[in-house]
């Protein structure tokens, strides 16, 4: 996989991560306060979007990983015909045919980007519950609405990333058979 590729999907990560953050912050602190603070730092803008942009790098490392483990006990988890380990297979391939290993790797970069989206949207639902309680003012239909539609997206996610997943490890398993067939072995 190219350093932009893994570059782009930590970073988009990271974006949805400032997402919930924001929302974390906003069950406590007044957020205007914030953004009417930043107006007067105009002229700051693009050294604050570049450190923005680096934490939410940064950021996205931590999420992805806490996410990977997160997400273990939703994910696909059908058979598969490997004689190895998944790391050994996918070793394998890498060592024995360079463009499957990079079709391998797109697919691997959907399914750390779903399997983030998932773990996001969780950490979002709890963030937008919380700020609702601290902010009355807020209706209970709405509230509700907000929450429920959180809930089906949640679950859509979770469904998109099982299917993302199935189709990586299908298609692992026949890389390898190709190139386990190709060794002789």
């Amino acid at each position: 996989m190219s350093t932009t590729s893994l570059f782009v999907e930590i970073l988009v990560v990271g974006i949805q991560t400032l997402v919930w953050l924001v929302l974390l912050i906003h069950a406590r602190w007044d957020v205007k306060l914030f953004l009417d603070m930043l107006k007067e730092y105009k002229e700051y803008a693009a050294l604050i979007t570049t450190l923005l942009l680096a934490f939410a790098y940064v950021i996205g490392i931590f999420v992805d990983r806490i996410a990977d483990s997160f997400c273990r006990w939703l994910r696909y988890s059908g058979d598969h015909s490997l004689p190895e380990s998944v790391g050994k297979a996918r070793l394998r391939i890498m060592k024995e045919s360079e463009g499957m290993a990079k079709f391998l790797d797109y697919q691997r970069s959907r399914l750390r980007i779903a399997r983030a989206t998932v773990f996001n949207i969780f950490i979002m639902i709890i963030m937008v519950s919380i700020s609702m309680f601290w902010h009355p003012s807020v209706g209970p239909g709405l509230t509700i609405l907000v929450i429920g539609g959180g809930v089906v997206t949640f679950g859509i996610a979770v469904v998109a990333m099982r299917s993302i997943d199935k189709a990586q490890m299908d298609r692992l398993t026949d890389a390898y058979e190709i190139v386990t067939e190709k060794k002789g072995e």
